[in-house]
């Protein structure tokens, strides 16, 4: 079994997992959530929830690969 490499919204994930996930989408399509993402927290009052989500992107594309 794995070892834990980092946790994401209290759950662990190896890096395996999170290089899966990363493989999910594209570049192109990883580009696209985060602008629209962007573009979310401009027009929204749910700001804490997007920049979580733009964190979460971010942590993943950090340690991924």
């Amino acid at each position: 079994m794995e070892k834990d490499f980092i946790t994401i919204n209290e759950k662990n994930y190896s890096h395996n997992d999170i290089n899966l996930i990363r493989e999910f989408f594209t570049d192109e399509q990883w580009d696209t959530i985060d602008s629209a993402l962007s573009e979310f927290q401009d027009h929204d009052e749910s700001y804490d929830i997007v920049h979580e989500t733009l964190d979460v992107i971010g942590h993943v594309f950090r340690s991924a690969f």
